[in-house]
């Protein structure tokens, strides 16, 4: 179990060298976050309907990108054993499992509160 979150320590030093296996569990584990709280605040604001769907996905994708992009500091060039798009692989990382997060904390939220 410490092993998984090990990343963690090495969130705030832009210096860190990634493993892939830590760069996917460290976007796995924010995308949940983050689709935790897009589902919450969809929930709050009672925002229904495809459009907002279609929004929650695409700021899912966009934080996501910025995440790995500024904060885990990744290149493409970082992950060069694959013949996949690197970028593609990362920001496809929890993709499903996030979207399933935001769907039942939205149905939650907005079925309790309204």
């Amino acid at each position: 179990m410490l092993e998984t979150f090990r990343w963690l320590s090495k969130l705030g030093d832009s210096k860190a060298e990634w493993k892939k296996s830590e760069a996917n569990d460290a976007i796995h584990w924010f995308r949940q976050a983050v689709g935790f709280v897009l589902g919450f605040v969809l929930g709050v604001i009672p925002l229904v309907g495809g459009v907002y769907l279609a929004i929650a996905i695409a700021l899912n994708f966009a934080l996501t990108w910025l995440f790995y992009s500024r904060v885990l500091q990744i290149s493409d060039s970082h992950f060069e054993e694959t013949s996949a798009d690197p970028s593609q692989q990362l920001l496809q990382q929890g993709a499903m499992p996030s979207f399933a997060m935001m769907l039942v904390t939205w149905t939650i939220t907005y079925t309790l509160l309204h």
